[in-house]
Parts: C-alpha cells; sequence; structure tokens
C-alpha cells in the first residue's frame, strides 16, 4: 500500500516513474537482494554530496565577494517597510539588500517578525556512512519500505550513506545504538554485501 501510494504521488507530481518487478529490480541492481518484491524506479531522481555541495557553495560565495561567518550567530536583524535593511554578527553591522534565512528551527533572531518565523519542529534523524573495501556496484540511491526502512546513497569515492531515522526527540543529538543496529539490519535486508 505504501508503495503504491509513493507511486500516485510520484506520478501526481509529474515525475517519471515505473513500476517494477523483482526481476527488474535485480538487473538495474544486481547487488540487491533477490527478495525484494516490488519496486518503483524514479528516473529522474537524482543525489548529491551534500558536504561536496557546501564546499563548492561556499568557494563560489567568497569568490563572488560575499562575507561568511562561520559557526557564528547572527544577533539581529533590521527590517523596515517589510525589507531587510542590515544585520548585526558580534559588534559588526552591515547593510544588506537581502538575506537567506536558512537556520532551521534556530529562526527566532532579534528583530525578525513573527511572521517571518517557520512553523517547524526539530525532527531527530540517524545515519550513518560505510567506506566500501570492495566494489559493491550500487549505481543509484536506493529506499525501502519494510519495518527497518533505510535509504542508501552510493557515493564516487566508495562510500555508502544509510539512513535515516526519523524521532520525534527535540534537539536531543545523541546517536543510539538502537537506531544504529536497526538502519544496519535494514541496509543488509536490502543490500547483504553492506
Amino acid at each position: 500500500a505504501e508503495l503504491n501510494r509513493l507511486f500516485e504521488y510520484q506520478r501526481e507530481l509529474g515525475l517519471s516513474v515505473e513500476r517494477l518487478s523483482p526481476s527488474q529490480i535485480t538487473e538495474r541492481e544486481p547487488s540487491l537482494t533477490h527478495h525484494c518484491v516490488a519496486g518503483i524506479g524514479s528516473w529522474e531522481e537524482c543525489f548529491l554530496d551534500n558536504n561536496r555541495l557546501v564546499s563548492v557553495l561556499k568557494g563560489a560565495f567568497l569568490k563572488g565577494g560575499g562575507k561568511l561567518f562561520e559557526n557564528r550567530r547572527v544577533d539581529t536583524v533590521e527590517i523596515k517597510e517589510r525589507k531587510i535593511r542590515s544585520i548585526r554578527v558580534g559588534s559588526e553591522t552591515m547593510a544588506v539588500s537581502s538575506l537567506v534565512l536558512a537556520t532551521g528551527i534556530h529562526t527566532r533572531l532579534e528583530g525578525l517578525p513573527d511572521e517571518m518565523i517557520l512553523p517547524i519542529r526539530p525532527v531527530k534523524g540517524q545515519a550513518f556512512e560505510v567506506q566500501n573495501n570492495q566494489p559493491i556496484p550500487l549505481r543509484r540511491a536506493v529506499r525501502t519500505i519494510h519495518r527497518y526502512p533505510v535509504y542508501l546513497v552510493p557515493r564516487s569515492d566508495g562510500r555508502i550513506i544509510v539512513g535515516a531515522t526519523s524521532e520525534e526527540m527535540g534537539l536531543d543529538n545523541r546517536v543510539t545504538g538502537g537506531a544504529i543496529l536497526d538502519l544496519l539490519y535494514g541496509a543488509w535486508k536490502v543490500l547483504p554485501a553492506i
């Protein structure tokens, strides 16, 4: 039922999706278990290495003349006539014409109007990566739907990202053995060579 829901949702979004039989799954990803019962091919779905992306974006920002304050909090924003005018970081005030607010759940900044505070809550997600000592030809990201749902994302350097839990744990950022065990078990069920 969940697979059908996901298939219909992706089709409604106009994505190119295809129902896959067990043999079609293992034909496309031979390293996956032969116990898969059904699948969806989402051929337009892409994945990227978020760490590399952040590094490239940082370089482009600095090259373009941006001033970067890493691991520093914006203390105050000044908004007049519904337009951002300046920000204050520590003792330095800077005039700005635009602001990208990418602070997640930490959007309560002095001077920021309530209507700009996003109505979001923290959801804890645990994940880990494994390094292959031998080539496991996983060519695309794989998500599973079973008792231990996981996703596996291959990286060009041989790593595989295994994730992720979704836990209503507030700001708790501790890694738990139980979550890692569940993820590893879920990964092993779909990719035995892991």
